[in-house]
């Protein structure tokens, strides 16, 4: 189930999706809270996260499937105050 809650804020938590995070996942950048707790993702978090500049919250939280390390490029997110 997809819920927009509040302007700027992509909820898909704890709904199985599965696959990796998308390099376009940078071209979102009004968004300002991503939650994706509790599903199926794989692989590295992409480096164009680094270009979501009104990020201030990411949950992967619950994810077995992520691993790598985290790109130096989400320093770019500078309003960034919660990641799970």
């Amino acid at each position: 189930m997809l819920y927009i809650c509040l302007p700027g804020t992509f909820h898909l938590s704890n709904n199985q999706v599965s696959g990796t995070l998308s390099t376009e996942i940078g071209l979102v950048t009004e968004i300002e809270r991503i939650m994706l707790e509790q599903n199926k993702l794989k692989g590295s978090i992409p480096t164009e996260i680094g270009l979501l500049d009104k990020l201030i919250f990411l949950s992967l939280a619950q994810n077995n499937g992520i691993d790598g390390l985290i790109p130096t490029e989400m320093g770019n997110c500078r309003h960034l105050s919660e990641f799970v």
